[in-house]
């Protein structure tokens, strides 16, 4: 928790605590109304502004203890292939293998994104063509980011912005 949550220590939490990554869930919706989390999180939030960075910290804060983590394959991050092997990861050797070889689902979270083009950094993720690949399965198949689409929505928001004003 040490490296989630700034002030873990205030709300009374532990260092060691974990802290999980909100960009993949599983809710059970009924239980999430009963209790009433999203509008405790957003009191945590407000409660907390020069702690909090984001989302994820009011939900890690508000349901500490009261999670239980996914197998790593349905929410494989980056950081999987940083280990030379399973022994220098967290994981047991089974879950490593099934996390690296056969993710169910792949999340992109360091930038560049692999959909990000004209960026002064190329995404480097060993499976970013994979985005893509799917990507062209749906409706938004031949889609491409470009220097020029990057432009275009920079200038979009410079004139919006500057329309606001009058």
């Amino acid at each position: 928790m040490c490296d989630g949550l700034r002030n873990y220590k205030e709300v009374g939490l532990s260092g060691d605590a974990k802290y999980f990554n909100s960009g993949l869930l599983v809710i059970n919706l009924e239980k999430w109304r009963t209790d009433n989390i999203g509008a405790k999180v957003l009191e945590y939030i407000q409660q907390n502004k020069e702690y909090v960075r984001n989302d994820q910290d009011g939900l890690n804060a508000v349901l500490a203890g009261k999670w239980r983590e996914l197998h790593p394959k349905w929410n494989q991050m980056p950081r999987i292939y940083d280990y030379p092997s399973w022994e220098n990861s967290p994981f047991p050797e089974e879950i490593y293998q099934d996390a690296f070889e056969q993710p169910c689902i792949i999340h992109f979270t360091n930038t560049p994104k692999p959909w990000y083009a004209g960026v002064k950094k190329e995404c480097t993720h060993p499976k970013k063509d994979l985005f893509f690949q799917y990507l062209d399965l749906t409706d938004w198949s031949g889609w491409r980011d470009t220097m020029w689409r990057r432009i275009a929505r920079k200038f979009m928001k410079l004139t919006s912005l500057n329309t606001s004003k009058l």
